[in-house]
């Protein structure tokens, strides 16, 4: 039900009769699809009318501090989201960046009109990475805080320059640097269940082996990681 009175589950995985229910926590309750599991026999298992209209999902663009590829990695994301028109596109400014380059951020997205892109630089950062489906980052610490969520990370090279952090290789992202790998990527995240099993797991992996990285400062977090 909808009604205010109910809330979402605070399970970790939830076991549901029928593809309405599975709609209802997803899209109402905003659940990660990841923990609901239809486990009503084949009858149950049926799609109920529903006049919504399906939610938006969201890419969260992650920008680096005072570097050079900040406006290339951007622009590789938005040329290359012309098939995903399901996806608002947000992009998050480095907060020691000058209003000069954030603007340089609204030129860019003002060359291409077809997309759903804006600028956040003031939400508190938590919250807007909670509301994304996919983080979009090159090294950036928010990668491995959305990566302690359990959010799929994409690492984003398209001029395969080499990151002071891997954090493909640490498994904390999945690395993309041409159109083709980008798109395939976005298109996994959005129908390839076991892909998104594979990185969830690998985040996993990793951070269980590097339990300190979750406590504390998010600065002090990747101060440690590159030590």
């Amino acid at each position: 039900s909808r009604h205010p009175r109910y809330k979402p589950l605070q399970a970790d995985f939830t076991t549901l009769i029928d593809t309405r229910s599975f709609s209802l926590f997803r899209d109402h309750f905003a659940v990660d699809p990841r923990r609901l599991f239809i486990m009503g026999s084949p009858r149950m298992q049926f799609k109920i009318a529903d006049e919504r209209p399906m939610p938006r999902k969201q890419l969260l663009f992650i920008c680096q501090r005072g570097v050079p590829f900040n406006l290339a990695n951007l622009d590789y994301v938005l040329r290359n989201l012309d098939e995903f028109n399901d996806y608002d596109l947000v992009v998050r400014p480095h907060p020691s960046e000058t209003p000069h380059q954030v603007r340089s951020y609204q030129a860019l997205l003002s060359r291409y009109p077809r997309q759903r892109a804006s600028i956040d630089p003031a939400r508190p950062l938590r919250e807007v990475m909670l509301e994304a489906s996919v983080v979009l980052v090159a090294y950036s610490n928010v990668g491995l805080e959305a990566a302690c969520y359990g959010i799929p990370v994409l690492v984003i090279n398209p001029t395969r320059i080499e990151y002071p952090v891997a954090m493909d290789e640490m498994g904390i992202g999945f690395p993309v640097s041409s159109d083709v790998e980008l798109r395939s990527a976005l298109r996994r995240v959005s129908d390839d269940a076991q892909f998104l099993q594979q990185l969830a797991h690998s985040q996993r992996s990793y951070l269980d082996s590097n339990a300190h990285l979750l406590h504390g400062d998010p600065v002090e977090r990747i101060v440690a990681l590159i030590v």
